[in-house]
């Protein structure tokens, strides 16, 4: 979801049953990658089971400067957590492992098990609990190189464990706690020093008691999660000094606290220099950050050139220690990651490398970088970049299997959007692609940086949709920010984004402008496309239902825009919305729902829809279904038990995957798939298109 738009991530927490563990030890023996051949003949399909079961290193919605893994003090060692969804047993393998930083090392795994690490999601200043991403496991090596700590969960408790390179079982060093924020070693190695959240468990206790005589409802509900207040954010947090060897733990010192602090915000230099990255004099609603030094005088100086504005991440020093690096987006729409050498005295920067696949997390070593990475057609690997031969050589591979598979050619496609703004589609043409054939068509949004794997969410999975015969359109939607120039706060930005729905037509006009160049090739069949879209790409989704007569079929997820938003989502979201310019429930003749609601225009509704919802946000689709089954317009709901705004469990991933399929083979191409799961439901498919008569 964009930083620009108000609506929340939704989350609730609601553990579905596994099988037996004989099951899920045969599964999880899958999880240390193996070497796989290229097939002499024909490739296989890549679909929806191959989709669902790759391993990731990471959270799949990983930010640029996530610490996916970690280098070894002498710079040798790689390690990281590797992760494979398993739909069978609806769970997740999960090991830790480390490799030697050169091409074709062995992935050695040092431990196993535990259940998958969960963001919480925050409503406000509200902790609505655990959300459907996952958390970015940051290992940590001892200072002697010989191990490294990482979190852990097991049975609802994270703690922090240990993991050693000689073979020897990791072990858990830290005793249960709610949420360990950070940790480091000491300089010895003999303590751990973490920080976890105090006063979480009284908070819910006291909460707990307050139902006892009634909850008074207010601004702490957020209905739609639950119906019992939620508390707020943990404001404080508890600085622990842990004793490895004997377990005796005490208050951290400043200068324990310190060190958990080294590296958050700045880079050493041997000469005692500091770097850091400063806010610049920008008064925009996201101002640029640019890098700066701090000489041992204390005496600062901020690089001021227009390369050095908006840098995303600091690397490190260059070998010689006079350089700083550093990372920034830049180019078309800032389609380019590159990297910059920056050295106090020169005025401009020097551009050492750049490149429109996805970096993350990247650390400098012996003039490389070594960077978790991404290409259209290459799921995350932990890549060495040479900046002075602007050469890359793969470390870590989680995935060699993909080399048997089938995946369909990508082209990079440069728009500008109806008000002038830059944005880019990724086309993924269909494996066996013939020109001229006119191919059925998706949409899928609204970024698409690195793999294409499912759009934001993945839920729309974009080389089994190429395997199945479709053209794909994969969206990095244009800014709204550049729409919203001179405003102060979200909420003004989000008004002017909102007056005549300019942001949502600037979305549409990128899309319509794809469509018209593959229908002007003969690409694209004009009336077989079909669009999805989750949480602000279902808004796309919903004003193109009542506002464009491009499409065919839709599917959404965290949808929809409605009346019944103001009291679904509660006070504090309600206010928000209404800052924004949103009508509020009481508002009559606003304008607003003639052009974005499907239930006050259920008629006008122009193709069929599929709705795909989490348990805990399927309310704020309700209007809109109810209504369109009233209006006999071709509709369906899916509700996934224990979900979220993003779906998190493997088997409830492999039914989004393959009926959003089967949703757009029945209403774009009139094929049913031989699919158990389908029967029934293409019986009800059936009788929907019998009975509508359009638009």
């Amino acid at each position: 979801m964009s930083a620009i738009h108000l609506r929340a991530a939704w989350a609730t927490l609601l553990l579905v049953a596994l099988p037996g563990a004989a099951q899920a030890a045969e599964t999880c023996s899958a999880l240390a990658p193996r070497a796989a051949e290229r097939p002499a003949g024909t490739l296989r399909p890549f679909g929806s089971e191959e989709l669902v079961a790759l391993r990731d290193i990471g959270p799949t919605d990983a930010e640029q400067g996530a610490n996916l893994f970690a280098l070894s003090p002498d710079g040798s060692r790689i390690a990281y957590q590797l992760v494979r969804a398993d739909a069978a047993a609806n769970r997740h393998c999960i090991g830790m492992f480390v490799s030697d930083v050169r091409p074709g090392a062995a992935a050695i795994q040092v431990d196993e098990g535990g259940e998958l690490i969960r963001t919480r999601t925050i409503i406000g200043r509200l902790d609505a609990g655990p959300s459907g991403s996952a958390r970015a496991i940051s290992p940590i090596w001892a200072p002697d190189g010989q191990s490294f700590a990482f979190l852990k969960q097991v049975g609802g408790a994270v703690r922090i464990w240990r993991a050693f390179i000689d073979g020897r079982p990791s072990v858990p060093l830290s005793p249960d706690e709610d949420d360990i924020e950070r940790f480091a070693f000491s300089a010895d190695g003999r303590r751990l020093i973490y920080s976890a959240s105090a006063g979480t468990l009284a908070v819910r206790d006291e909460i707990d008691r307050e139902g006892l005589t009634g909850f008074r409802y207010d601004d702490r509900f957020y209905p739609i999660a639950g119906s019992r207040p939620n508390p707020a954010v943990a404001g404080s947090l508890r600085d622990v000094s842990l004793d490895i060897a004997s377990g005796a733990a005490r208050p951290a010192s400043d200068g324990e606290v310190a060190r958990l602090d080294a590296g958050q915000t700045s880079l050493q230099s041997a000469g005692g220099r500091r770097a850091l990255l400063e806010r610049n004099e920008d008064q925009s609603l996201l101002p640029k950050m640019r890098p700066a030094i701090i000489d041992p005088s204390g005496k600062r100086t901020a690089c001021m050139a227009s390369a050095c504005q908006g840098v995303g991440q600091l690397l490190g020093w260059t070998q010689d220690m006079r350089g700083l690096l550093f990372i920034r987006r830049e180019g078309w729409a800032d389609e380019q990651t590159a990297i910059y050498e920056w050295r106090p005295g020169q005025r401009t920067p020097h551009r050492l490398y750049a490149t429109i696949d996805a970096l993350f997390g990247c650390r400098v070593a012996n003039n490389r970088l070594i960077c978790a990475r991404e290409t259209a057609q290459m799921p995350r690997h932990i890549a060495s970049i040479d900046l002075k031969r602007r050469t890359v050589s793969v470390l870590v591979d989680p995935n060699p299997e993909m080399a048997a598979y089938s995946l369909g050619r990508v082209e990079r496609w440069h728009f500008k959007s109806l008000s002038g703004v830059a944005a880019w589609t990724d086309i993924v043409y269909p494996v066996g692609y013939r020109p001229g054939a006119r191919y059925p068509a998706v949409i899928v949004q609204y970024s698409s940086r690195g793999f294409l794997r499912g759009g934001t969410g993945n839920e729309f999975p974009i080389q089994p949709f190429a395997n199945a015969g479709y053209v794909v359109i994969s969206l990095q939607r244009p800014s709204g920010i550049a729409l919203a120039a001179g405003a102060r706060n979200v909420a003004e930005a989000e008004r002017l984004l909102l007056h005549d729905f300019t942001d949502r037509r600037n979305v549409l006009s990128v899309i319509d402008a794809a469509i018209d160049r593959l229908v002007a090739q003969e690409d694209v069949d004009p009336v077989k496309i079909g669009i999805t879209g989750l949480s602000d790409g279902s808004s796309t989704v919903q004003f193109a239902a009542l506002n464009s007569k491009r499409f065919a079929a839709g599917v959404v997820s965290g949808c929809c825009w409605e009346r019944s938003q103001d009291f679904l989502l509660g006070e504090r979201v309600s206010e928000a919305f209404a800052d924004a310019g949103w009508p509020r429930l009481a508002d009559r003749g606003s304008a607003i729902w003639d052009r974005m609601s499907l239930a006050q225009n259920a008629h006008r509704v122009a193709f069929p829809m599929l709705f795909q919802a989490a348990d805990r946000e399927y309310l704020t689709a309700l209007e809109s279904f109810t209504a369109l089954r009233a209006a006999r317009v071709p509709a369906d709901l899916y509700v996934f038990p224990g979900e979220h705004h993003i779906k998190w469990q493997p088997a409830h991933k492999l039914a989004v995957f393959k009926r959003n399929i089967q949703w757009f083979d029945f209403w774009l191409r009139d094929l049913k798939a031989v699919d158990p799961m389908a029967k029934l439901q293409y019986d009800d498919w059936s009788a929907m298109k019998s009975a509508w008569q359009g638009p």
